[in-house]
């Protein structure tokens, strides 16, 4: 291992960053916040954090009509999981 041969051909990079944006980075502040839905989550679609569009999948595959609010119980690879907050009766 500590021939010249080895010495070149060897990785000797290492990893010092992420390719982890700021919203991964910021996932855990996003948990528990109520937000809308942008598109019908059926069970997929998006949602509106602050302004944003982002990738959103229900909890259990339910139907979320576009405008609903839902809550976000989640993130898993920069897409958010939500669930329907339901309407008081």
């Amino acid at each position: 291992p500590n021939s010249r041969a080895m010495r070149r051909i060897a990785v000797t990079a290492e990893i010092t960053a992420t390719s982890a944006g700021a919203r991964e980075l910021a996932s855990a502040s996003l948990i528990g916040r109520k937000v809308q839905a942008l598109s019908d989550l059926r069970p997929a679609g998006q949602i509106t954090i602050d302004g944003d569009a982002v990738s959103a999948s229900t909890e259990h595959g339910d139907y979320v009509s576009a405008g609903a609010t839902v809550e976000i119980i989640a993130m898993r690879f920069g897409e958010a999981i939500v669930r329907p907050i339901s309407s008081p009766t």
